[in-house]
């Protein structure tokens, strides 16, 4: 891989890292969660009481 184009991936990869970060979860995807989140490690990732465990793929 050439460096301008990991330079360009990399940019574009912290770009969209970024942005999920700072929207909802719940308005990128379709799936409603269910209530009493215990653990939520990251903007697409639920652990709940009951052991479910919810992962958000935006694509």
């Amino acid at each position: 891989m050439k460096r301008r184009n990991f330079i360009r991936l990399s940019t574009f990869t912290a770009g969209a890292w970024l942005l999920t970060d700072v929207m909802p979860v719940s308005s990128l995807s379709a799936v409603t969660a269910p209530e009493g989140v215990t653990f939520s490690p990251n903007p697409l990732l639920k652990i709940f009481d009951n052991g479910k465990v919810v992962i958000s793929v935006i694509k």
